[in-house]
């Protein structure tokens, strides 16, 4: 493998050909000067002290190295340098030192011309009745710098070129000057008095002045939006003017009416209770010199306080009742014979519940309980008793209880005094409706 290090060379190119001792010769040499060693070219043969194993080189003013012969030992190389580079590194490419070596330039290529690119020329403004007009075009140049042994382009630097031209006969026509610019329009107003306190011997005026303008568009002359500027002064009142602006009577006071502290809801067992009361307030405006009583503001206070031992001891919490802790069902007992079995209530009487009763109608009666102002039942409120009668009464025999809905054990007799009491009966049964109270107590 044959090396070369250049320094700032772009893909550069190297071509290496290796001249050993076998007798191969690279130009016309001396019938005494040994194969192995390289020719002048244009450096001359520049021998090394201590064999460096590279030797860094560079181009005199104006040229380039093209290539270069590198011996160490009894080898000699020539490496070809392409593109050509103002620096290289002399390396010998399978040896480790440089014993001497000879360089090969070329001139360095001329520097290409300055790239120039012109605009096209613009015309400025003119006046009217102008004959010449000045001109403008952009130059756009681009020069090279050597770099990197290369000619690099620059960024362009662009300049403007200012001329000027006679205007043509076609131009000049159509540049008239328009008709002499109008006057500005000055509409100035009236003086406009101000408010002034009573009492005042002077008032503060104003007056407004509108000026409109003109501007010249396409030739003729175009009036402008109006301009509207404010001018301030000052008068005396007259003696007439001071004598109807007299101070009105002193304000009045504000009329305050404050109500009454009202209570609001609680709850039961509630230690305290929320009040509020309202504030109505009247102020005065001055109204053509009078002072008029306005819509009155009603504010709302809150505040709170503790109730009294009567109101706590009317505030107790009702009471709840349930089936299960008391016992406020009705009990059943079957009697032999049709609409006759016992219904019987809590004895003694439980506070706060009150039951309605149907009475026996068709062989049903039904007893409902229900709660007291400031009780709750809670369970069973209502109870259905049905009483068929059997075949025949059994021997004396008593049912009690508190059935839900069953059907009692009874019947008529089996002997024929047992049927006519029960036709008997029957006649005399009729639909009652009987309401048992018991007082509540709380």
């Amino acid at each position: 493998m044959i090396k070369l290090r250049a320094r700032g060379m772009k893909a550069a190119t190297i071509v290496a050909l290796s001249f050993l001792f076998a007798g191969v010769g690279v130009t016309a040499a001396s019938a005494t000067q040994p194969d192995f060693i390289c020719e002048a070219y244009d450096s001359g043969k520049i021998d090394t002290t201590g064999d460096p194993a590279t030797v860094e080189v560079t181009a005199p003013e104006g040229m380039l190295i093209s290539g270069y012969c590198v011996k160490a030992g009894i080898e000699k190389v020539f490496v070809v340098v392409d593109p050509p580079q103002k620096t290289v590194i002399v390396d010998h490419p399978t040896k480790d030192s440089v014993s001497h070596y000879a360089l090969q330039y070329v001139n360095v290529p001329d520097k290409p011309a300055d790239d120039v690119a012109y605009g096209e020329w613009v015309d400025g403004e003119y006046e009217c009745d102008a004959t010449e007009v000045s001109t403008s075009r952009s130059v756009s140049t681009t020069t090279y710098k050597w770099m990197d042994d290369e000619w690099v382009a620059q960024t362009p630097v662009v300049t403007v070129e200012n001329s000027s031209r006679e205007l043509t006969a076609d131009e000049m026509a159509a540049n008239v000057c328009p008709e002499e610019k109008p006057d500005d329009i000055v509409v100035v107003g009236e003086w406009v008095d101000g408010e002034y306190e009573c009492d005042a011997t002077e008032v503060a005026t104003t007056r407004e002045t509108s000026t409109t303008t003109y501007t010249l568009v396409d030739d003729e002359w175009v009036a402008q939006t109006p301009v509207v500027t404010v001018e301030n002064s000052s008068r005396e009142l007259t003696a007439d003017e001071m004598a109807a602006n007299v101070c009105p009577e002193e304000k009045p006071d504000d009329i305050v009416v404050v109500g009454e502290w009202v209570d609001g809801e609680y709850e039961c067992d509630a230690t305290e209770v929320a009040t509020t009361r309202e504030t109505s307030t009247t102020t005065y405006t001055l109204v053509d010199d009078e002072w008029v009583a306005q819509t009155p503001v009603v504010t709302v206070e809150n505040s709170s306080r503790e109730l009294t031992a009567d109101e706590m001891a009317a505030n107790v919490c009702p009471v709840d009742i349930e089936l299960a802790e008391v016992e406020y069902a009705p009990t059943w007992t079957p009697i032999c014979l049709p609409n006759n079995d016992t219904v019987d209530f809590p004895d003694p009487e439980v506070a706060g519940v009150t039951y309605t009763d149907t009475g026996w109608v068709l062989g049903q009666r039904t007893i409902t309980a229900s709660a007291d102002e400031g009780y709750t039942l809670l369970g069973e409120t209502s109870w259905t008793f049905t009483d068929t009668p059997a075949a025949e009464c059994p021997d004396e025999t008593g049912f009690s209880g508190t059935p839900k809905g069953e059907l009692a054990y009874t019947g008529a007799l089996s002997s024929t005094h047992g049927l006519t009491a029960l036709a008997i009966f029957l006649m005399a049964t009729g639909t009652m409706l009987v309401g048992l109270k018991t007082r509540a107590v709380k």
